[in-house]
């Protein structure tokens, strides 16, 4: 449970470091929604419909997709969210 508290509070002050070694493609809000497209939305109820809008944000929205996770924050969200 200490390990997890300072892990939280090293990404909320920004300082939380990627330690895993691997393709940066794997790290970026993309992959991960992408993968969730693939593996998750197939499942739900309207998981078609889901995946067309995934589809889409991935298509048009490359700039925020591309946003490495460990440094994805609030304002980043907002940001897209705002702009859309």
């Amino acid at each position: 449970m200490k390990w997890a508290r300072e892990t939280e509070m090293r990404a909320e002050r920004g300082v939380l470091v990627q330690r895993r070694v691997g393709s940066p493609d794997k790290r970026t809000l993309g992959f991960a929604v992408a993968k969730f497209r693939d593996t998750v939305a197939l499942t739900n109820r309207s998981g078609d419909r889901e995946q067309l809008c995934i589809g889409a944000m991935l298509k048009h929205h490359r700039s925020f997709t591309r946003l490495r996770l460990d440094t994805l924050t609030a304002a980043d969200v907002s940001n897209w969210r705002d702009e859309r």
